[in-house]
């Protein structure tokens, strides 16, 4: 048992191994029975028909043929059965139905099964397509091309040439021919030629030549080129070669040669550059237009593609190689470019390229192309210059605000702009194509399409629409009316007439013209007084009339209290209503709509107030009532204010339903409240201007008759008791001295006080001519000197070397530097310093009074001028009317004075005095405010 299960062992393994080497195999194996049924297939096998093995077996050999190779199966069959194997191709069915061509090697195996080894002849048969196609081109190339060969044995003297060859020389098949016979056929003129190349040929130079000969007496053109041999010894023993019959080609030579001129003459004539690319070597044929018109000489030009490709623009490069490839791929019929090109001399100039291959290669890619090239130059320069003016012309339509529309003969509409978008309200899509009796309200409609046919037929080119008795009305596309100007014009364009009308909306014109009508009357009506109290109501009986029904101004006192001052009605039947709101007292505590626009000093505008805003606006129950019985509508309260002053506010009341205050209501409001402002402010100006003169009249009246002669009296007697008596004793000296002081004090606030009043009726007395800057600044010096040195203060000088003369009143300069050298003493403490300084600044003279004492706070310094006003903080020592006097006589010459200070580190006055006049302006008119120029009185000394 124990061999036996060896054997059987082996038999296993060599089943084993057989079946792995089976599957294994490249070609397909086949196994069927004797009823040729398949009964085992290999993997390659399977692959081969697409199949898996279950699919296979089972199927009979017929089931994978053909029906037309059944008969020749029986007869291979017959072939088997003898025992010999049978090799054949056939074509064996796959599994999707195609068929695939096989060779079958096949045997009859001893066990009576049919065994077959199957190979995949698919790419054979395609390679031997492909010879046979490729051989037929090649004998058909031969024939076509005309192409004889021969070949020469120097050793026997024999020139052997073939069938083609005696045909091309035109000598009968087989004559026997030899390096003289063939000589004998070439044209007389050529053999010396012929013979000099061929010699040449013997020592080693190529032959490639072309020549005539003779045939019958007809010339024929041959190119023959040859391969010679050499022995050792560089001895020629023989060699083969070809002849070309080319006499239709140099004919063809000669014709192109001829169309090449006559070419050259009509590019040239049509300024057109040629080029002629071959594609895969890139060379290039340039003519010499192509180099003139980049500035070269033909010479100077390479012959390759990059001569080309490196002068075209970098930003139009790859918009060029994009259409090449795409015409290369052909997804374009032909080569077609606008790009810019550089000159020899730098500069770019345009050119339409144009091109069209004429070669490719068996796969299809391109192998020579040809190509003009025209200068466009001046073609782009006029279309930039027409794109130019179009883009102009649309963004001029684009942005214009006024209505742009063309129609056609029929007065359709043909062109709509935004601008006639906006005023219409239809889109353009809506518009065009419509008739533009759409935009005419229907009731002038025939009449201005007459107008447009007789305008269409006149002989004018363009006029304005509208007569006195129709104006221009349009018709919005949500049924409103609106006022318009209009003009109409008319241009001929390619036999076709197209009218175009520009309109424009007026109706913000007429409003504003209307606006103006109202605001310009109300001038020359507040004009006509300057009492106050008609003042207010002229303004209320203005803004009743032409604004709205109830108007109410309300003034603010000059203890900031709101004063109501006038309710005017339009309507008289509700008088009683303007009686109740003129009693309304305001309340100060409660928010109303008149403290909010006086203390925004904006506008208020309640366009159409809620029944909620109604009852957020009395101030008491009969308020309420009042509001309630007139049913607001709309509302409006605008400030009044003058030079930055608030005088007080104007409400504007609207108690009908259809009018309800907007935007330019309140403009118009406004505008309103401006000139009603400066009248009221003229008024109130008017008003303080009398009673300023009264109570002038009054002080003067006391100064000079109550005060000023006891106080002339007191002096004369402190005079007198200073010298009634050789050495006055010491105590009594004093007590005379010390009311010669006070009446001195007393003295000059009086004349403080003339000069306040002078000021204020603008009747100070300036008496202005040349004088050195420098003598009045050191005399102001001289005359503080002793006064501050008496306070143990140090007064010190700074002025500049160079101070030109000023236009000035001495007297009243020196008041002016009394008033602020006297302040800096007054408020310095001991061991302080004042300086007094002086320096040119552009046409004035800058001077100034700097002091160490304590500074003044920031809060005080807007107040020092004021009249009458001292700091909380320092002690009284005067009236305070110094520094607004300085202030009236420095601004009386033309100047101006402010104050500069720190608290804790002492103060700084500044003023300016306009220079002097020059020689050649003293008799004409001097700087700044002169006496005349200032309303001045001067006729009080």
């Amino acid at each position: 048992a124990t061999p036996l299960n060896r054997v059987h062992e082996h038999l296993e393994a060599s089943r084993a191994q057989t079946r792995s080497l089976i599957e294994q195999a490249p070609d397909g194996i086949f196994i069927a029975d004797l009823s040729g049924r398949y009964t085992d297939v290999n993997d390659a096998g399977c692959r081969l028909l697409g199949c898996v093995r279950e699919e296979i077996l089972g199927k009979t050999i017929l089931d994978l043929l053909p029906p037309e190779d059944v008969e020749r199966l029986l007869q291979s069959k017959e072939v088997l059965l003898t025992g010999r194997t049978h090799v054949a191709e056939w074509r064996l069915r796959r599994k999707d139905g195609s068929y695939v061509p096989v060779e079958v090697s096949a045997k009859i195996l001893r066990d009576g099964r049919w065994q077959g080894f199957v190979r995949d002849i698919s790419e054979r048969r395609r390679l031997e397509a492909a010879l046979r196609a490729s051989h037929a081109d090649l004998v058909r190339a031969q024939s076509v091309t005309d192409v004889g060969s021969w070949r020469l044995d120097v050793r026997q003297n024999v020139l052997q040439w073939s069938e083609q060859e005696y045909r091309i020389f035109g000598v009968a098949p087989g004559t026997p021919m030899t390096y003289e016979a063939f000589l004998a056929c070439v044209h007389p003129d050529d053999r010396a030629y012929v013979d000099r190349e061929f010699t040449a040929a013997l020592r080693g130079q190529p032959y490639d030549i072309e020549h005539r000969i003779v045939v019958d007496g007809a010339v024929r053109w041959v190119r023959e080129k040859a391969d010679l041999e050499f022995d050792d010894n560089h001895i020629l023993v023989g060699g083969i070669g070809v002849t070309l019959h080319i006499t239709e080609r140099h004919q063809r030579d000669e014709q192109l040669r001829q169309t090449q001129e006559r070419l050259d003459l009509a590019l040239r004539g049509a300024d057109l550059a040629l080029w002629d690319w071959n594609v895969a070597s890139g060379e290039v044929i340039f003519n010499q237009r192509w180099a003139e018109m980049r500035g070269y000489r033909p010479e100077e030009v390479r012959g390759h593609v990059d001569s080309w490709r490196s002068g075209v623009h970098p930003e139009d490069w790859p918009q060029v190689q994009q259409v090449l490839e795409d015409y290369f791929q052909g997804r374009r019929s032909e080569y077609e470019t606008e790009h810019r090109v550089r000159t020899k001399s730098g500069q770019w100039i345009w050119i339409l390229d144009r091109g069209k291959v004429f070669a490719r290669n068996e796969r299809g890619e391109p192998i020579r192309m040809l190509g003009t090239e025209l200068d466009i130059t001046a073609r782009k320069q006029s279309e930039e210059a027409l794109r130019l003016a179009e883009a102009k012309a649309a963004g001029i339509l684009s942005i214009s605000a006024d209505g742009i529309i063309s129609i056609d003969d029929q007065q359709r509409i043909t062109l709509f702009n935004e601008g006639a978008e906006k005023i219409f309200g239809y889109s353009k899509k809506e518009a065009i194509g419509a008739p533009l009796e759409i935009l005419i309200p229907e009731r002038l409609r025939a009449a201005h399409r007459g107008h447009v046919t007789t305008f269409a037929a006149s002989a004018g080119a363009s006029r304005k629409m509208g007569t006195r008795d129709l104006s221009i009305v349009g018709l919005r596309k949500d049924g409103e009316e609106f006022p318009a100007d209009a003009a109409i014009s008319k241009l001929e364009v390619g036999g076709t007439r197209v009218l175009t009308v520009v309109l424009r909306d007026v109706t913000e014109q007429k409003r504003l013209e209307n606006e103006q009508k109202f605001l310009a009357e109300i001038g020359p009506a507040l004009a006509t007084t300057l009492d106050y109290d008609e003042t207010l109501s002229r303004i209320a009986e203005i803004a009743a009339r032409g604004l709205s029904d109830f108007c109410i101004v309300d003034v603010v006192d000059d203890k900031g209290e709101i004063r109501r001052m006038r309710v005017i009605s339009r309507d008289p039947s509700h008088a009683w209503i303007g009686e109740v709101l003129q009693r309304v007292p305001l309340d100060q505590r409660r928010p109303h709509l008149v403290r909010s626009a006086l203390h925004s000093m904006r506008p208020v505008l309640m366009q159409r107030p809620s029944p909620q805003d109604v009852e957020a606006v009395p101030q008491n129950d009969d308020h309420l009532r009042a509001l309630r019985a007139i049913e607001l509508q709309s509302l409006m309260v605008v400030p009044l204010v003058a030079h930055g002053r608030l005088l007080g506010a104007i409400s504007f009341l609207s108690i009908t339903p259809s009018r309800h205050f907007g935007p330019e209501d309140l403009r118009v409001a406004d505008a309103l409240a401006q000139r009603a402002a400066l009248a009221v402010d003229s008024a109130r100006l008017y008003r303080s201007a009398q009673r300023a003169i009264q109570m002038r009249d009054e002080v003067l009246g006391i100064v000079a008759h109550d005060l000023r002669n006891p106080l002339a009296t007191i002096l004369m007697q402190a005079g007198l008791l200073r010298r009634s008596r050789p050495a006055p004793e010491r105590g009594f000296r004093e007590s005379a001295e010390a009311i010669s002081r006070a009446a001195a004090r007393m003295n000059h606030l009086i004349q403080d006080l003339l000069d306040v009043t002078r000021l204020e009726a603008d009747q100070l007395t300036i008496e202005q001519s040349p004088m050195p800057a420098m003598q009045v600044a050191l005399e102001a010096f001289e005359i503080q000197r002793l006064r501050a040195s008496s306070a143990g203060l140090d007064l010190r000088l700074d002025l500049s070397e160079e101070l030109p003369e000023i236009w000035a009143d001495r007297d009243r300069l020196l008041q002016v530097f009394d008033n602020l050298i006297g302040n800096a003493i007054k408020f310095t403490a001991p061991g302080g310093r004042i300086i007094v300084g002086a320096e040119p600044k552009d046409a004035d003279v800058l001077f100034w009074v700097s002091d160490t004492g304590p500074g003044i706070a920031a809060e005080d310094q807007s107040h020092l001028f004021d009249r009458f006003w001292q700091a909380r903080t320092t002690r009284r020592s005067g009236a305070g009317l110094g520094l607004s006097i300085a202030k009236g006589i420095v601004e009386a010459h033309g100047g101006g004075v402010w104050v500069e200070s720190i608290p804790g580190q002492g103060s700084t006055f500044f003023f300016t005095i306009p220079t002097a006049p020059s020689i050649e302006h003293t008799f004409t008119e001097p700087p700044g405010r002169s006496e005349s120029s200032t309303g001045f009185d001067c006729s009080n000394g």
